[in-house]
């Protein structure tokens, strides 16, 4: 028979296994933090080109999904913009808004990037200065050569 202690021990233990096999990989932002500053200032600049795999071999496509922005105001304003595809939505309505505001803080965003030897996209999160967290089966490397190639990662 087994003790209550043990059985409690055993359900958390496969409750935190569990959660870790849900959780994206987190590519080191403390390590990432001390070679390359993180920023998300090429959406404002560059748009839609910010996000061009041409040149990136091994990478397809790359989109962006979501992106918060924030303003320090008096009423502390946030947005949060999610889309299937944020810049092909703003193309969609005629360039009626701009998906990337000119304005505020670009706290983070989400991408999903398809690489050319997988079959499924893989979700990668940016959060300057330092957090990069990218989805199960990661291809680092590619994600590292994007972001030094188009801005989002500046050398220290």
């Amino acid at each position: 028979m087994t003790s209550p202690v043990s059985l409690v021990t055993k359900h958390s233990l496969e409750k935190r296994q569990a959660q870790n096999e849900n959780k994206p990989n987190q590519v080191g932002s403390r390590r990432r933090s001390r070679r390359n500053r993180l920023t998300l200032e090429p959406l404002r600049t560059d748009g839609l080109d910010a996000l061009d795999s041409e040149g990136l071999e091994g990478i397809s496509q790359i989109t962006l999904v979501e992106i918060e922005v924030a303003w320090e105001n008096e009423f502390q304003e946030v947005i949060v913009r999610k889309a299937a595809d944020i810049f092909g939505c703003a193309a969609a309505e005629g360039g009626l808004y701009d998906p990337i505001p000119k304005s505020g803080c670009l706290v983070q965003a989400v991408f999903l990037i398809q690489f050319a030897e997988s079959a499924e996209r893989q979700i990668v999160q940016l959060r300057p200065p330092g957090t990069l967290k990218i989805g199960t089966h990661p291809n680092t490397g590619l994600v590292e050569r994007w972001l030094l190639a188009r801005g989002f990662a500046l050398a220290q």
